[in-house]
């Protein structure tokens, strides 16, 4: 290899960091005395809400049947199965969980709120870095409410 080779790989390998890493953010659940929200997506083309109404990152929320801690329970065993994932926050009314991507090791925030008096679970799912996910967390919010239908309807049989 050439110096110039190895200027214009090494050139190219910093642009490319550069675009993956993008800004930091972690996410969580947002409360005050008249309301609890997740946090919004921020301007980047690396997140999904189903509490977004912008149609770029808005998704829709996941229904559920039954009672608030039946689909927090099997929301936790679903998403616990899956690949490169731990549970960072849980409470009567959320989830946090972390996913880890295999090989370069990016984490991705993916939360759950459970309003009370709804069969509705709001569902958030964010890269921490990057300025685009090239569609990750659409695909893996969608992912996930297939299992849970899957998963909901096995029981209910």
């Amino acid at each position: 290899m050439t110096n110039r080779t190895i200027q214009i790989s090494f050139c190219y390998m910093s642009l490319m960091f550069s675009f993956i890493s993008g800004c930091s953010a972690k996410s969580s659940l947002q409360r005050s005395a008249t309301e609890i929200s997740l946090l919004p997506c921020p301007a980047l083309a690396n997140c999904v809400s189903s509490m977004e109404e912008d149609g770029y990152y808005s998704i829709l929320p996941i229904i559920y049947q039954g009672t608030r801690a039946e689909a927090l329970a099997t929301m936790t065993v679903i998403v616990a199965e899956m690949e490169n994932t731990t549970l960072r926050q849980q409470a009567v009314d959320y989830l946090h969980f972390e996913f880890r991507s295999k090989f370069i090791g990016f984490v991705d925030d993916v939360e759950f709120f459970f309003p009370e008096n709804e069969l509705t679970i709001h569902v958030r799912s964010a890269s921490r870095s990057g300025i685009s996910d090239f569609g990750v967390n659409r695909r893996r919010v969608e992912e996930i409410r297939l299992l849970f239908a899957e998963y909901s309807a096995n029981i209910t049989q």
